[in-house]
Formats: structure tokens, sequence, C-alpha cells
């Protein structure tokens, strides 16, 4: 995403939404979410947090209809990638 002039010292989910752009804000929040999940929450906030990303990932599927992949292909490879950082800093 483009930071517009004056936005670069915010952080991008607050750009998404000063912008206007639903489709980005849907995915940072959906991103967010699922760093969260990753976290281990406790019992409690695991169900919590999985409706949440539910209901995101269908909005963001109903707002990118025609998209290049779908979320869940993209939220695995941020999870490998995460995974991958994580085995290099302990190894």
């Amino acid at each position: 995403m483009v930071v517009p002039k004056g936005m670069d010292g915010l952080g991008p989910t607050l750009v998404a939404v000063a912008t206007g752009d639903r489709l980005a804000t849907l995915q940072r929040m959906r991103d967010r979410v699922a760093e969260q999940i990753d976290e281990g929450p406790c019992a409690r906030d695991l169900g919590f947090l999985v409706t949440q990303l539910r209901i995101l990932l269908a909005e963001i599927a109903e707002l990118d209809v025609g998209g290049q992949s779908c979320a869940a292909d993209e939220m695995a490879a941020r999870r490998r990638a995460r995974r991958s950082r994580r085995g290099r800093k302990s190894g």
C-alpha cells in the first residue's frame, strides 16, 4: 500500500482506515487476528478470535471478487515465512 504524504508515521492499519481503503483495512485486521491466534491465546479468547477471522475472511471474499489468490493461501504463506524467520533466529 502506498502511504499518502503526511501519514508516514502511522501504522498500516490506521493508514488503511484513514485512506478509506476498505479491502486493505479488512486485510490488515485479518492479519492481526491471525497473528493473535498464532500467539496461542487462552481458550476463552481463541473462540472469539476464530469467529472474527471467519467474519473478516467472508467480508474480504465479497470485496475481493476475482482476487489473485485466496486469503487462506496468503495466510499460509505468511505463517510459513514467520516460522522460517523464527527458526533462523533460534538456530
